[in-house]
């Protein structure tokens, strides 16, 4: 197992989630700006990311239960 320390901004309280790194890198490849939005809920439910240069591109990735 693996973990990494990403730069966040938040503006509720902090929450703990992890995903499938496979998963977030494939979304990662199809995004073109500097910026990724990433819109939680809980750690259980679904994500929604953005791409900051594109808003038409929408991703939905379901957290992993650890």
């Amino acid at each position: 197992s693996g973990s990494d320390i990403i730069d966040v901004s938040f503006i509720e309280e902090k929450i703990e989630i992890a995903f499938n790194y496979k998963y977030m890198l494939e979304m990662l490849s199809h995004v073109s700006g500097e910026v990724v939005e990433i819109y939680f809920f809980d750690g259980f439910s679904p994500v929604i990311i953005r791409d900051s240069a594109d808003e038409n591109l929408l991703f939905v990735l379901m957290p992993m239960r650890y």
